[in-house]
């Protein structure tokens, strides 16, 4: 039986829900929005990041980091927040500099390194490419701790779906 259409228009007008997560620890610690998905969003993910090479006459699949990037980026990420200049520094290892500004642009702007990095696709595919962070213990890259954030996310959605529907 196909859905109502008044109850599909519903759907189309509500956002899927965002979580706000914490990546890092201590003084690098940010807050990241990330966009419930479900599993097979997931696996779409991960099935586009892989591209297939000839080696030695034999066709190869490998990671591609690039679109596994993009794509996390358009299906997970929507955000962050207590991201500064900082804190993007420190997760990228790099000396802070001794003014507490740091040129952001080409055309000379200067921000101080407590002001927040602004939101943009650009700027997180950056992010999303150079970060690294302490969590639980453990140096993580952002990317993969953000697909691995939307896994979770993503199951424990589907836990809640299954306890309701079996009561």
């Amino acid at each position: 039986m196909a859905a109502s259409g008044s109850l599909l228009a519903v759907l189309d007008a509500c956002p899927l829900i965002v979580e706000r997560v914490t990546f890092g620890s201590g003084e690098a610690a940010f807050d990241v929005d990330i966009q419930s998905v479900d599993k097979s969003t997931l696996e779409a993910i991960a099935n586009k990041a892989v591209r297939t090479v000839k080696r030695r006459g034999v066709d190869v699949r490998e990671p591609n980091t690039e679109v596994f990037r993009e794509q996390l980026r358009d299906h997970c990420l929507r955000g962050w927040s207590r991201f500064t200049y900082e804190k993007f520094l420190r997760a990228c290892n790099r000396a802070l500099p001794v003014s507490g500004e740091i040129q952001v642009d080409g055309n000379g702007t200067v921000k101080k390194l407590t002001e927040d990095v602004p939101y943009s696709p650009e700027e997180a595919l950056v992010v999303l490419e150079h970060a690294r962070g302490l969590v639980e213990d453990e140096v993580r890259n952002f990317d993969d701790w953000l697909y691995s954030e939307a896994t979770r996310i993503a199951d424990s959605k589907s836990a809640k779906e299954a306890v309701a529907k079996n009561g």
